[in-house]
C-alpha cells in the first residue's frame, strides 16, 4: 500500500512470509517493492521482484489515487467470483486496521 511499508511489516509481524503470496496474488514483500520504500524486506534469490508492467501500474495508481489501492484481476469472462469477493474483504479489513481508506 503506498506509502505505508509498516502494512507488509504488520502482516510479516503476525506470522505472514513476506514472501507468500497472499492478497491478490501479491506478498508483504512485493506489496512494499509496489511503495515508496521498497527494501524493508530482503528480496529472496529466486524471486523476480517486480515486473515492468507492476511498477508502472504501481506508480500510476500512486500518483493519482491518495487512498489505499488493491491491484487485482478480475477475469472478463466470468465475473466477480468467491474468491475475488475474499480478497476484498480482506483488504478492506486491512485498510480498517491500519486505519487506510480505501
Amino acid at each position: 500500500m503506498t506509502d505505508r511499508p509498516d502494512n507488509a511489516r504488520a502482516l510479516v509481524e503476525a506470522g505472514a512470509d513476506p514472501w507468500r503470496r497472499l492478497i491478490g496474488g501479491w506478498s508483504p514483500g512485493r506489496l512494499a517493492l509496489a511503495g515508496p520504500t521498497p527494501d524493508p524486506f530482503p528480496l529472496p534469490e529466486g524471486e523476480p521482484g517486480l515486473s515492468d508492467a507492476e511498477r508502472a501500474i504501481a506508480g500510476f495508481v500512486s500518483v493519482r489515487h491518495a487512498g489505499a489501492a488493491l491491484l487485482w484481476h478480475v477475469d472478463p469472462r466470468l465475473g466477480l467470483r468467491e474468491g475475488d469477493f475474499r480478497a476484498l474483504a480482506e483488504f478492506g479489513r486491512v485498510c480498517v486496521r491500519s486505519g487506510r481508506r480505501p
